[in-house]
């Protein structure tokens, strides 16, 4: 049997693998220039919100158009 029959399979793996790590990172800088999976933080109650938003779900402050 041909050893390099064994290889392939391996070498469709890593190429399959780079592939999806490309898209990964390609997805996450489209997302950061949309301004998704931004955050800040609310100063009353501390907890973590985008950063489109302009009130916090969880305590209600409103954030003033800058």
């Amino acid at each position: 049997m041909n050893p390099l029959l064994g290889a392939i399979p391996g070498l469709l793996l890593i190429v399959v693998g780079l592939v999806l790590m490309v898209l990964g990172l390609l997805a996450r800088g489209v997302g950061a220039l949309a301004g998704i999976g931004s955050v800040k933080t609310c100063p009353d109650c501390r907890s973590k919100i985008p950063a489109p938003a302009n009130v916090c779900r969880y305590c209600g402050h409103r954030y003033q158009d800058r």
